[in-house]
């Protein structure tokens, strides 16, 4: 999948929409335009922030005017070069290099790399009383025999409808009484923590009832 085009390219992309030759640094420059400062200077910021980690070395900072142009400058720059390939052509003139839009762009062509026989595998068979793959016929009917032995003729072949319809009533039986179950034992469990609570509150009122009683037997 194509990467989307950015908002600089689909600008260059109108800007030569007539077709026609164009200096390459004129076009550059209105281009650069049309960026927004902000987005320029993150654009020269990033730049120079790699820059300087390659380098090992903080070099001065510009002046943000100058941040601002050169970044355009790059984003611009790299507009045309995502376009190049497919939309843009080139030329050199005696007024300097020139651009202008191709008519259609040039097809993206895929590579596809040659299929090797050998790793190609066959469609498995598909077994058309149990619907599994069938990786080894002799095994498989030998699957059979057993299960046709072990289950009864009258429940061999149950759809899943069917086997949802017997079940079910047992399933939501099963969940009822896990749920009721699961709620007595809340039930209990908040109950002897109430009984606990009520029990330390209680005593320990009735033991500052006995410190007041012996404060007050001290003062008489």
């Amino acid at each position: 999948m194509a990467a989307p085009m950015s908002d600089e390219s689909k600008t260059l992309l109108k800007l030569l929409a007539d077709g026609k030759w164009q200096p390459f640094d004129d076009v550059l420059a209105r281009l650069g335009a049309t960026i927004p400062p902000g987005k320029a200077a993150r654009a020269y910021q990033r730049t120079a922030e790699s820059y300087h980690a390659r380098i090992e070395r903080v070099g001065p900072e510009l002046p943000v005017e100058e941040q601002i142009s050169s970044g355009r400058r790059r984003l611009a720059r790299v507009a045309f070069k995502s376009l190049s390939r497919r939309y843009l052509e080139y030329r050199d003139s005696d007024g300097g290099r020139e651009v202008r839009r191709r008519e259609s762009p040039v097809p993206v062509k895929v590579s596809k790399a040659p299929s090797d026989p050998s790793l190609d595998t066959p469609a498995p068979d598909i077994c058309k009383r149990c619907g599994s793959h069938i990786a080894d016929q002799e095994l498989h009917d030998e699957f059979h025999g057993v299960y046709d032995a072990m289950v009864p003729p009258d429940v061999a072949f149950v759809s899943e409808a069917q086997l949802r319809g017997i079940v079910r009533d047992e399933v939501y039986g099963a969940l009822d009484d896990f749920q009721r179950g699961l709620e007595h034992y809340l039930a209990r469990q908040f109950h002897h923590l109430e009984q606990g609570g009520l029990s330390n509150a209680f005593r320990n009122r009735r033991e500052r009832g006995r410190d007041r009683s012996e404060r007050r037997a001290a003062r008489v």
